[in-house]
């Protein structure tokens, strides 16, 4: 949340969302944070329900919750809206933690070695396309942003124990 919103509201918002969305079928909890001048809350949701069954949220549910969540912040007085980002304008992701926090330590991460390697990216320009573990497994093999060539996978006879 912006700075100065008050913390109780937040809270409250939260509290309320969870027992509107969760309550009865899955345990939960969360947690305030007033260590920083953003107050914040952490919502964790136990998946498995006591009916059994798991909760497996889509993107459709994530948005509705979305939506849920700003709705009652807005009945405690705070604006908020539910936006999805495409509808913002904004269609990448952001860079993730792992990588700013390379990138503040003066370290060239390998997404952003992959993308100059490729020729991909202008150096001011954010990266989205890759993950922020650079390993062999995540980049892009399509678009050969490995930089080295696919090796082809080598099965081992199994041993019989006859």
């Amino acid at each position: 949340m912006p700075a100065g919103t008050d913390a109780v509201a937040v809270k409250d918002s939260v509290r309320a969302f969870a027992i509107e969305t969760f309550e009865g079928n899955h345990d939960y909890v969360f947690v305030q944070h007033l260590d920083d001048k953003h107050p914040h809350v952490h919502l964790s949701v136990r998946s498995l329900a006591h009916d059994g069954k798991r909760l497996n949220p889509r993107k459709a549910d994530l948005q509705a919750w979305r939506e849920r969540f700003a709705g009652e912040l807005r009945l405690r007085g705070i604006a908020a809206e539910a936006t999805p980002r495409r509808t913002r304008g904004r269609v990448r992701k952001a860079d993730r933690a792992a990588v700013l926090a390379m990138r503040k330590r003066k370290i060239t991460p390998d997404v952003d070695r992959l993308a100059n390697r490729a020729g991909s990216r202008r150096d001011d320009a954010p990266v989205g396309h890759l993950r922020a573990r650079g390993d062999r497994r995540t980049c892009n093999r399509r678009k050969g942003l490995c930089g080295e060539p696919r090796r082809a996978l080598v099965r081992r006879p199994s041993r019989s124990l006859a």
